[in-house]
């Protein structure tokens, strides 16, 4: 299985880069037309998905189950919470908190789902669906793999494989065509979501180094800084979880943790605090209407191109995510665990969109600085560098925004060829070879997908790898309910007596 698992996956990945290179604007043209099938006949489906996630996941977290520690009952956990965290974020939303920290407030504000544009009201559609979309719903698919990973993966000592979280289900047959397959979609839909982000970060880094230094934001650039990106984060990768992952993560929370209180600090204060109240009241309103959100009766299209390309996008990341959370959540019970990839980042991802996209429908509502809402609806990669031109100090803020999206972009990607070598291998412990090779995977299918026009072919990769990954992630839960049933509660908390002196 070991060999047939990495040889069909490295097969699959191949064949779409070899495609992708000779074929290069006919790719681009199939990718939007996925995009638009997904959208019209596969909508209600992700929204479901998506909504069973954030069901199951509030379940456990309050249930008798919550009390259960993935691990031995005396086990505690190997990182630090402020580590934990960083690393979850870090590997999990990192680079597209950055991508679209003003941009997707602000581009749903100039286009928004009902009514008029670059209104009051659009101001407030634009928080409430960045919420949305970055809340509970973006953070529950995440922290499910993670937990039936973790679960299977340290208290019942299987390998931290999908196939093998099937087996409650499906039991010996996962030694089969079942669990190579399911392991295959797993290593495939998360290439597709570690390269889509990639990408993003891309154009990020070259729009930036084009606008404030004068290099040239064009394909060449992208590919000298994706090769530049790919030997440093394959040799972060190189050193393991305990070194360059972990060291980089904590630098990553410093430094974000920095600009978000200086803008918060210089910028508009009293808007950023109202934004965030009122927006995270509005979204617990509106919370059902939002998750299920397709109208039968009228067009779907702003839920294609936003809603599912977001969900799309989670559940391939949810993958390499799950499996990476996994990995270093040793010794958390699933309560701590459940508040800690679900509540707790939902509320720090608030607080960054409404500080800085906050801000900048601010700057353009408010203050009539309607150039900045040009940028974004003309060039998006470069939005954050221009909105930061507004504060004091700004040279250094940017520099420091250019040193955070490089170590974002390194610690997800040597997160995720750590992860698809510890899939295709077999392995917790997978060889620098797989994680070598992965990595030029990665940089190779995220310059295909540059290549064949940007924005659309990133966004329908997500979509693409996203459809049969959530089939998997369903069986994966359903698999998970039927294990954890037979869990005796009562041993798990049972305490020693007391020896008497003799």
């Amino acid at each position: 299985m070991k060999n047939t698992t990495f040889i069909v996956s490295l097969t699959i990945s191949i064949v779409f880069i070899v495609i992708g290179i000779l074929f290069t604007d006919q790719f681009g043209a199939l990718a939007s037309s996925f995009l638009d099938f997904v959208s019209v006949y596969f909508g209600s489906f992700y929204l479901l998905a998506n909504s069973l996630f954030i069901l199951i996941a509030l379940y456990f977290a309050f249930s008798k189950y919550g009390k259960l520690r993935l691990g031995k009952k005396d086990e505690r956990p190997e990182f630090s919470t402020f580590t934990w965290i960083a690393m979850l974020y870090s590997a999990a939303l990192a680079t597209t908190l950055l991508f679209w920290g003003i941009g997707e407030p602000v581009t749903t504000y100039l286009s928004p789902p009902t009514g008029e544009g670059r209104t009051v009201e659009a101001a407030e559609t634009g928080m409430l669906y960045t919420f949305f979309h970055f809340g509970f719903n973006n953070w529950a698919p995440y922290s499910m793999v993670g937990l039936i990973l973790a679960y299977f993966m340290h208290r019942k000592k299987y390998l931290p494989l999908f196939s093998r979280s099937l087996y409650p289900l499906f039991g010996d047959k996962v030694n089969g065509p079942i669990g190579v397959s399911a392991d295959v979609i797993v290593i495939i839909a998360s290439v597709f979501g570690i390269s889509t982000s990639l990408g993003l970060s891309m154009m990020q880094v070259s729009a930036g180094l084009s606008s404030e230094w004068g290099m040239g934001d064009s394909t060449f650039t992208h590919v000298i800084l994706l090769s530049l990106l790919t030997v440093i984060f394959i040799a972060s990768a190189y050193t393991g979880i305990h070194r360059g992952i972990k060291i980089l993560s904590n630098v990553n929370m410093w430094i974000a943790i920095a600009i978000m209180l200086w803008v918060m600090v210089t910028g508009p204060t009293i808007q950023i605090f109202d934004t965030f109240i009122g927006t995270t009241g509005d979204y617990l309103q509106n919370f059902a209407s939002l998750t299920l959100g397709i109208d039968a009766f009228r067009d779907n299209s702003w839920i294609g191109n936003k809603t599912l390309f977001y969900w799309g996008q989670i559940f391939t990341w949810g993958s390499f995510i799950g499996v990476f959370i996994a990995r270093i959540s040793k010794g958390r019970t699933i309560r701590d665990f459940i508040i800690g990839t679900i509540l707790i980042p939902t509320v720090g991802t608030f607080v960054w969109f409404a500080t800085m996209g906050g801000s900048a429908l601010h700057f353009i509502q408010n203050l009539g600085i309607t150039e900045l809402a040009d940028t974004v609806d003309q060039n998006l990669p470069l939005a954050i560098f221009e909105f930061l031109k507004f504060f004091p100090m700004s040279p250094v803020i940017i520099l420091l925004m250019f040193v955070l999206i490089f170590t974002f972009i390194i610690t997800s990607a040597d997160s995720g060829s750590y992860v698809l070598a510890m899939l295709s291998e077999r392995s917790e412990q997978p060889s620098n070879k797989a994680k070598i090779t992965w990595g030029l995977i990665m940089f190779l299918t995220t310059l295909v997908l540059l290549l064949s026009g940007g924005l659309d072919p990133l966004y329908s990769a997500s979509v693409l790898g996203g459809l049969p990954l959530a089939i998997v992630l369903i069986l994966m839960s359903v698999s998970f309910i039927k294990a954890i049933r037979n869990e005796d509660l009562d041993e798990e908390t049972k305490v020693e007596p007391l020896k008497k002196d003799a």
